[in-house]
């Protein structure tokens, strides 16, 4: 599995592509079951898949808070190399 930073500058194709946009923080059955989804689809349409992983909590962003979390970034990059 590859993983990497998206910014504005990024040169990425959104061609035949399907996403799972999230925090995925503790990833929890619904997490597992969308996961299993996003894979799903892919192996049925050839698509590829993507998994974008926020590093800051959205409530940081939006509510300017300091949100707790239950896992690190790197922890959720393991999690999903086990679930693909």
């Amino acid at each position: 599995m590859e993983h990497f930073k998206l910014n504005l500058e990024s040169d990425f194709k959104f061609d035949d592509i399907v996403v799972a946009l999230g925090n995925f923080d503790g990833f929890h059955r619904g997490h597992q079951k969308l996961i299993s989804e996003l894979n799903n689809v892919k192996l049925n349409k050839g698509y590829k898949s993507a998994v974008f992983l926020f590093e800051n909590h959205t409530k940081d962003l939006i509510f300017h808070q300091n949100a707790s979390r239950i896992m690190s970034f790197e922890d959720k990059l393991k999690n999903l190399r086990v679930l693909k």
